[in-house]
């Protein structure tokens, strides 16, 4: 990051939800994140909660450039 980017992937496997890849990409200052959802109802819920995570980046002034979230299948 101090280099001007760089890439971080996680495996989250929270009870009762699936499993869940959160890949964030760091870019010039620009951010993407992508979100994979091994689960239909679990993606809903993180589409759902989008609004609230744009929010919670920008409050902590990191510019998200876009946010992905999709199935294994997408």
């Amino acid at each position: 990051v101090k280099n001007g980017g760089g890439e971080m992937k996680i495996k989250l496997n929270p009870e009762g939800v699936g499993e869940v890849t959160l890949k964030v990409i760091s870019d010039g200052g620009r951010v993407n994140i992508e979100m994979i959802a091994s689960n239909a109802n679990t993606k809903k819920l993180l589409e759902n909660g989008l609004a609230d995570l744009r929010e919670t980046f920008s409050s902590h002034r990191i510019n998200v450039d876009q946010i992905k979230i999709g199935s294994p299948e997408s």
